[in-house]
Order: structure tokens, then C-alpha cells, then sequence
């Protein structure tokens, strides 16, 4: 996520704001545009299972869509931290 945001950034070095040289570099975007892009993938991720010969994922529930190399995928769902877990 945040290797597809960077940005292309320039300076240039000169005398009187001349541009003899120009240094660029690739700098991080926005911190807000990097974590709305990851809260977006997160409550759009896909639970999967493994399918019947080991080799690959399908889509835990067929009303959903099969999982592309960019989707966000999981196996479990993830634990509720508000209740307590008598067994620990």
C-alpha cells in the first residue's frame, strides 16, 4: 500500500533558483490516503479455505467473489476483544 502511493518529488539546485541540477526521489504519500486505501481492503477482505488438492485458496462462502492477488484475504475470523475469554 504504501510502495502504490509514492510520489515523484523534485528539487532543483542552481544559482538563483536555476535548475543546473535536479535531485529526485520518491517520497512517501499521505498518511490519511495510505490508511483509508488499507481500512477500504480491510472491510472488503474475503475469508478463504484451502482448496481440495492444497495448492491454492477459493472463496470460503460462493456468494462472494474469487479473491484476485490484490484483495485482501483471511482464514479465521479475528477474536472479540470487548468480551472476555473465560478459557485464558
Amino acid at each position: 500500500a504504501v510502495k502504490r502511493f509514492m510520489n515523484l518529488e523534485c528539487k532543483c539546485h542552481g544559482v538563483s533558483g536555476s535548475c543546473n541540477v535536479r535531485t529526485c526521489w520518491l517520497a512517501m504519500a499521505d498518511f490519511r490516503q495510505t490508511g483509508d486505501y488499507l481500512r477500504k481492503k480491510y472491510n472488503n477482505a474475503i475469508q478463504v479455505v484451502m482448496n481440495q488438492y492444497g495448492t491454492g485458496f477459493t472463496s470460503a462462502y460462493r456468494m462472494f467473489k474469487r479473491p484476485t492477488k490484490n484483495d485482501l484475504v483471511y482464514f479465521e475470523d479475528s477474536p472479540d476483544y470487548c468480551i472476555w475469554d473465560h478459557e485464558s
